[in-house]
């Protein structure tokens, strides 16, 4: 059935024009099932007129909004650019938001300049951390005498500040940090038992800074983990839009994830003894592998990406959330690439968006490669992250960042174009946003202003006259996916604590979707197995779980007011209680809740009666719930 409904997608175009004519019985087409563009703003170098000839061109051709994302300037061009959030760039968005509303369209606007969050405003002290260690082979009964702090000038690391000192032997840890006198220094001697190895903890800075920043908007990355930091990052926010609150937009957005190497927080070590009840310090030789892949570490090692995941939500996501309700606009989310689970985190914002990048094989008769582009990673199975926990915890619109990289420009198809933009919508997406549209003067020469990683949706773009079939296209697609909803059949089990636990190597993991296939290849491969079979999908994390209820024909019933037929949990070594506990409720009530090492065959029990399961020998394998239910184990 599934597959039916790709196929009717992938021939849906070529109905559009012959419809677009006729009168027809269709859904109720809405300013956001349009497509949406990011819009570039190079340099923020932007006029009146040439804002006013882009929103006319956008609407003329079937966008539907525009998500403003200022970067750096045009070459050449710097005495025209505008300093983000200046009085004369509030004046170019008071120009934007109202031609934007004259012509019905819709206004986002990155929180920031360029991506992660960061800018001017964020001091050494905001800025993102990570862990950083030094350590001292001192023998028995030897005195070790060095200064903690500050740090030598070779290690970079000015601002760096002194945790702990931990002493480790065979048998034996010591924290040893009262011994550090005011000066700095560390005195101290070892007592018998040794070899010691003594390590020196401080919560350093990455020193990232913003990435592809626009004029005003350059500095240093914000630290996610930090509460205060978010909140002083989004007064400068407050300050630029007082006394303009009509100008706000109707949503702000974030990009994916690419704080790289904020592992850390000045107050972990806290957070950590709240969640757990024992001290990282503790066992900081195991955390730092200093001893392999030993189980104390893979304990330490889930230990400590749960906390730094709930700080990372607690902190920064839901506070950034409710500024941005405290203004009445939305959020909008790319969540992967979060060292966290991000079904979690795409579930407490109100618009969670995916991305595709790269260019997919697709085994089409007819359909070539558009000219150079990179290998795909937006299969279903990173996709449906965004989708999954919008449909379970009731968020009716799923963004995705559509055609990143699909090919260098002047190679791209419309063609081309299509099936990247079909897989979105099968896999859960109604509200697509194309990368992207840089900003031109109305006077620019062809090609215009180009952005190296976009697919043109801009005026000046060579397939902009004929580009409006496809968003026609796009926009009856997403009026009917929005007007109903899912019908997924399955929830897929996402064993988050499994992943975080299994993997070793460093301490920090990130869900990048450029790293799926490393980090979970096994779940990338049930999605295929689920959706090769004829069925579709959406994933559960232990959290969501709690949202599901069950109807009188077993129907497990999502908050999003959507249904299921079966729970799937593959085979796993580490599953939370409270997780089975629920999963087994769920069973008294009623739901089926399949236990298998073969997703196959998990898949082909669905519907199936129990007895046909017993006489497949399940009534030999332990069950969940001895006394009854609808688990099986397969």
């Amino acid at each position: 059935m599934k597959f039916l409904i790709f196929v009717l997608l992938s021939n849906f175009a070529a109905f559009t024009a012959a419809w677009a004519q006729a009168p027809v019985d269709w859904y109720a087409e809405k300013v956001e099932n349009r497509p949406f563009v990011r819009w570039w703003w190079h340099g923020s170098a932007v006029d009146s007129v040439g804002l006013t000839y882009n929103l006319e061109e956008f609407a003329r051709q079937g966008i539907g909004g525009v998500e403003i994302t200022p970067i750096y300037g045009v070459k050449g061009n710097e005495a025209n650019d505008i300093p983000y959030l200046s009085e004369k760039w509030m004046d170019m968005l008071g120009h934007t938001v109202s031609e934007a509303n004259r012509l019905g369209l819709r206004v986002d606007m990155n929180n920031g300049t360029g991506w992660p969050f960061g800018g001017p405003n964020v001091s050494p002290s905001m800025s993102a951390r990570k862990l950083v260690t030094r350590r001292w082979e001192v023998p028995e009964s030897h005195v070790i005498d060095e200064p903690m702090f500050p740090l030598p000038s070779e290690m970079k690391q000015p601002d760096a500040t002194f945790q702990r000192a931990i002493a480790v032997s065979r048998s034996r840890t010591i924290d040893i940090t009262d011994r550090v006198l005011k000066d700095g220094s560390l005195k101290w001697k070892a007592p018998e038992g040794g070899p010691w190895r003594v390590y020196a903890i401080y919560s350093g800075r990455t020193y990232q800074k913003v990435k592809r920043a626009a004029p005003g908007g350059a500095g240093l990355v914000l630290n996610h983990y930090d509460s205060i930091a978010v909140r002083k990052y989004l007064a400068r926010f407050d300050e630029a839009f007082e006394g303009r609150e009509w100008m706000i937009p109707d949503s702000f957005f974030n990009d994916s994830y690419e704080v790289y190497g904020s592992d850390w927080s000045d107050n972990l070590f806290d957070e950590f003894q709240r969640d757990h009840g024992y001290d990282l310090a503790s066992g900081i030789h195991e955390f730092l592998g200093d001893n392999g892949n030993s189980p104390e570490r893979k304990r330490l090692l889930h230990d400590y990406r749960m906390t730094l995941a709930r700080i990372l939500e607690e902190n920064f996501t839901r506070v950034w959330t409710e500024w941005a309700h405290s203004h009445n606009a939305r959020i909008r989310n790319q969540s992967h690439g979060s060292p966290a689970n991000i079904l979690d985190i795409y579930a407490a914002v109100d618009i969670p968006e995916c991305e595709s990048f790269g260019q997919t094989d697709f085994d089409i008769p007819g359909l070539h490669s558009s000219g150079p582009s990179r290998p795909s990673d937006a299969a279903p199975s990173v996709l449906k992250f965004a989708s999954s926990a919008a449909h379970l915890a009731g968020k009716p619109m799923i963004s995705a960042e559509t055609l990143t990289w699909l090919t260098e420009h002047f190679h791209t198809s419309l063609a081309r174009c299509k099936p990247e933009i079909d897989q979105m919508l099968c896999s859960g997406v109604n509200h697509v946003y194309f990368h992207g549209a840089p900003y031109s003067p109305k006077d620019a020469t062809f090609p215009g202003w180009l952005f190296y990683a976009s697919v043109n949706m801009s005026p000046t773009a060579s397939l902009w006259e004929d580009a409006d079939g496809l968003f026609r296209y796009i926009t009856r697609v997403q009026s009917f996916l929005s007007a109903g909803k899912p019908d997924n059949d399955i929830l897929l089990y996402f064993p988050y604590e499994e992943i975080i636990t299994r993997h070793g190597g460093g301490h920090y993991l990130m869900f990048d979707i450029h790293k799926m296939d490393r980090v979970m290849p096994d779940v990338k491969q049930w999605v295929a197995d689920i959706m090769e079979a004829g069925y579709d999908v959406d994933y559960l994390s232990d959290r969501l779980i709690d949202s599901l209820t069950v109807t009188t024909d077993r129907r497990l019933l999502s908050r999003g007011g959507n249904s299921y037929r079966a729970i799937i949990v593959p085979r796993v070594d580490y599953i939370p209680d409270l997780t089975l506990d629920k999963l087994r409720k769920l069973s008294d009530m009623g739901a089926n809740v399949v236990f298998s090492d073969d997703i196959s065959s998990a898949v082909g029990s669905i519907g199936i009666p129990s007895e046909h399961l017993r006489r497949s020998g399940v009534s030999m394998i332990r069950r969940l719930n001895e006394a009854g239910g609808h688990n099986y184990f397969i």
